[in-house]
């Protein structure tokens, strides 16, 4: 009778201890509907705002679909506008599962967009994007090349980390004093 508990009790704790392993593996395909933002820019072209969003999709690889979408589309809000213009088209998502990267090929058009309402754009599509769980970085192509910014230089993966928060609510052009620390490789 001794045993026949015990064994119970062990086969309850190896029951209750599995569940919530399921529960976390749910997780990451279930969209949490709270909190999510869509980024959009002010009529000036000057700063990013956020407009709290409900999504419908019910898994993340649908939210993603649901999001660009909703990025093309001007907010009811006559102050916003929206973050990827109406005549660029996004061609193709490729998505990287190992590394979380999305890579988001645009049309030839991108590159009319001028170069500072550009920062914008880029700002408000990586913002948006990796707010999903399944997504940290942001890689965008124009056409099948990379986007290379002013300089000439790859742009490459971008994080929700790529960018200064002061593009959002407020304006580019106004200044903002922030200390930063810098390492560098070595002693010299």
């Amino acid at each position: 009778m001794m045993k026949r508990i015990f064994s119970f009790i062990i086969s309850m704790c190896l029951i209750f201890s599995m569940m919530p392993l399921s529960a976390c593996s749910k997780k990451n395909k279930d969209v949490d509907k709270r909190g999510m933002f869509i980024y959009y820019m002010d009529k000036q072209y000057t700063t990013l705002l956020a407009e709290e969003y409900i999504p419908s999709s019910n898994n993340e690889e649908d939210l993603l679909q649901e999001l660009i979408y909703e990025m093309k589309r001007n907010s009811s809000d006559v102050e916003k506008v929206c973050a990827i213009p109406e005549n660029v088209e996004v061609e193709k998502l490729d998505y990287n599962t190992k590394n979380k990267v999305l890579n988001v090929y645009f049309s030839n058009e991108y590159n009319n967009i001028d170069k500072s309402t550009e920062i914008l754009v880029r700002a408000a599509i990586v913002l948006t994007i990796t707010q999903l769980e399944m997504i940290s970085y942001v890689e965008i192509y124009v056409g099948d090349d990379a986007l290379h910014n002013a300089s000439g230089e790859r742009v490459g993966k971008m994080s929700e980390n790529s960018f200064a928060d002061n593009f959002i609510g407020s304006e580019i052009s106004g200044r903002t004093k922030r200390d930063f620390t810098i390492y560098y490789a070595n002693s010299d």
